[in-house]
């Protein structure tokens, strides 16, 4: 009997203390505004930063900032100018369509048109092949060697670019 009181007395508690989850309104500031949603369109901090919240690369730095894997699973240095990514299995983008090889081709395709904006934050001569589905091979001039690492989304050597956002 005093233990079914006790056992009362601590639910009652417990429920007095919930508290029902209220919406609240999110209000950020920043100098200037989000410009664009496009990766490509635009060569600018804040929106690189901001689609990198939202969109995932190949690599990305944890809490210590080391390269670690992202939609890459590993990847390996081949030669000192090539690079193979292994793919992450598994991923599906929003509409269904699953991850693959030809999505990083298209990025890297993407960010070096005439049409990017981005393009100059990638060596003028970099070459990606598909080795399979789950692979890709990708190759690098060698006068571009002083950095072993990809690219990242806002030009700093360490993640690059996929085509759609997973």
């Amino acid at each position: 009997m005093k233990l079914r009181l006790v056992t009362m007395i601590a639910a009652l508690a417990a429920a007095a203390l919930i508290t029902p989850a209220q919406a609240k309104t999110f209000r950020f500031a920043f100098q200037g505004d989000l410009n664009a949603l496009d990766p490509y369109a635009l060569n600018e901090t804040f929106t690189l930063g901001t689609l990198g919240n939202v969109m995932e690369g190949l690599v990305t730095r944890d809490k210590d900032l080391k390269i670690v894997p992202a939609l890459a699973e590993s990847w390996e240095i081949v030669e000192p100018t090539r690079w193979r990514f292994h793919l992450r299995k598994g991923v599906k983008f929003h509409n269904g369509e699953a991850f693959t090889a030809d999505d990083v081709l298209f990025s890297l395709e993407r960010a070096l048109s005439p049409e990017s904006n981005i393009r100059t934050r990638l060596a003028p001569k970099i070459k990606a092949e598909k080795v399979d589905t789950r692979g890709q091979r990708r190759h690098q001039s060698p006068w571009q060697e002083q950095s072993a690492q990809p690219l990242r989304a806002d030009g700093e050597r360490h993640r690059p670019l996929h085509g759609r956002e997973p």
